[in-house]
């Protein structure tokens, strides 16, 4: 189905699998199953995701991970910023390695970086992914992208939610459990290295400098590897506000295409397995964080980080 449209008019595409087949939100949340939704191509010159979930989608409906919708409902967006993804030019993410013939653009028609909008939701497409949201409720919520140009040793980074006021409990989950997993799999199952999400920078540039990618080199400063901030204008930060697990994944830019899309769809698949194998587990601990929150359970929440 179509969860919206974009600024110019063009449907954003949703795929909806699981067994048995479900058609409404209602009917997902019946099964009592873990939802969870990939996003992919929200900057729209970062088509890995795009391409692998494709990918995955024909091996849940036609192959070896077909088993997985016994035990998930799947929501997949391969196509976020619809807009962008048409303004192919070769002139876009000049520094990775390929697709030699081009890709869209980071913003939206309105020049707005969609990953940046979770709060204001000045876009249209923000809009309609938070209505998603609002309908659908995932337990899980994973956001596909492409690193900007850090370099380091990772085929694939990852972030959680950032933010400290999120509920300890799903940060400890994703921190202490779930991740550490994934990463194991990722280089047992399929020879990938994954760590967190970072890029190099010294103590002195990190004032809010990490949007550029490319701090400024200071000679004999200390060098450190620090991730972004934990404002919920971003996706990952804002997910966890809501009381849901959540993932960023940044495939390495300078990996080929075809490496880039490979290690994403592997990413990809590992979270599905390792919540599959969770599931109660996860849906459980969602339930329960949701119903202290309802309550009003006090909480110590942080003004400053």
């Amino acid at each position: 189905e179509s969860f919206g449209k974009s600024e110019e008019g063009r449907d954003l595409p949703l795929m909806i699998m699981a067994n048995p087949m479900v058609a409404t939100p209602q009917a997902a949340q019946a099964t009592g199953k873990p939802i969870v939704f990939v996003q992919a191509n929200i900057h729209a010159g970062e088509v890995e995701g795009k391409e692998a979930m494709q990918h995955i989608a024909r091996r849940l409906a036609l192959g070896d991970l077909r088993p997985l919708l016994d035990k998930l409902v799947i929501l997949i967006a391969p196509i976020y910023n619809a807009d962008g993804n048409e303004k192919i030019s070769l002139n876009n993410r000049t520094a990775q390695y390929g697709p030699i013939e081009g890709v869209g653009t980071r913003e939206n028609a309105n020049r707005l970086d969609l990953n940046r909008d979770y709060m204001k939701m000045e876009s249209a497409e923000a809009r309609a992914l938070i209505g998603l949201f609002n309908r659908w409720d995932p337990h899980l919520i994973v956001d596909l992208h492409t690193t900007n140009g850090s370099y380091h040793g990772y085929h694939l980074t990852y972030s959680p939610m950032l933010n400290p006021n999120a509920d300890a409990r799903l940060i400890s989950f994703e921190r202490d459990k779930m991740l550490p997993a994934i990463t194991n799999a990722m280089l047992q199952q399929h020879k990938f290295r994954t760590y967190y999400y970072g890029n190099f920078s010294t103590k002195d540039a990190l004032q809010y400098e990490f949007e550029n990618f490319q701090s400024p080199k200071q000679e004999g400063k200390e060098k450190v590897w620090a991730t972004f901030d934990h404002r919920p204008r971003y996706g990952n930060n804002y997910a966890g506000l809501r009381n849901r697990l959540t993932i960023l994944s940044e495939a390495y830019s300078y990996l080929d295409f075809r490496g880039r899309v490979a290690v994403t769809e592997a990413f990809v698949e590992e979270i599905y397995k390792y919540s599959a194998a969770h599931a109660k587990e996860l849906v459980t601990l969602i339930k329960r964080v949701d119903k202290d929150t309802v309550a009003g359970k006090p909480t110590e929440l942080g003004v400053e980080f």
